[in-house]
């Protein structure tokens, strides 16, 4: 009884039990990119779980005769908090960290560093699961659309 006892507590790990609480971003930029080509530029989406985050975007492949495009997983890493901001730090192996992330607990703001100087500053809000999944669908779809107009006939 006791072997079986044990055997479940190891295949029924305390985190298989507990609830997982996921954070879901979708960062804007704050001056956007207005072209319709490019609009995959001004967002950002991150999903941040028990201190690690996957940073999301959506990529548009040119490389073959039809365009795809898709959301990829940029960059995942660990973030730390304190009272007033959330410090993304991304999982490299072999180079060094060049950007530098934070984000503003209360105004939500992410504010992309890079050599001490600001490159980015975006604005997030939270969303739900279904909302977040919705806002990247609606992005390609409108992506696809865009560039099957400007690729019409092979022209340009």
């Amino acid at each position: 009884m006791r072997i079986i006892l044990i055997l479940t507590f190891i295949f029924f790990s305390h985190k298989a039990f507990s609830f997982v609480d996921y954070t879901y971003l979708i960062c804007k930029k704050e001056t956007e990119i207005l072209d319709k080509l490019k609009i995959n530029e001004n967002f950002i989406f991150f999903t941040l779980k028990q201190g690690n985050f996957l940073e999301q975007i959506i990529n548009i492949n040119k490389d073959t005769e039809n365009i795809s495009i898709f959301e990829i997983i940029n960059k995942s890493g660990d973030y730390n908090f304190d009272d007033k901001l959330i410090t993304l730090k991304e999982n490299l192996f072999f180079r060094k960290i060049k950007l530098k992330k934070e984000l503003n607990r209360k105004s939500l703001n992410l504010t992309t560093y890079k050599n001490k100087k600001i490159t980015d500053n975006h604005i997030c809000t939270k969303a739900k699961y279904n909302d977040y999944k919705s806002k990247i669908n609606e992005l390609i779809s409108t992506l696809k659309e865009s560039w099957k107009n400007e690729y019409k006939d092979n022209k340009m």
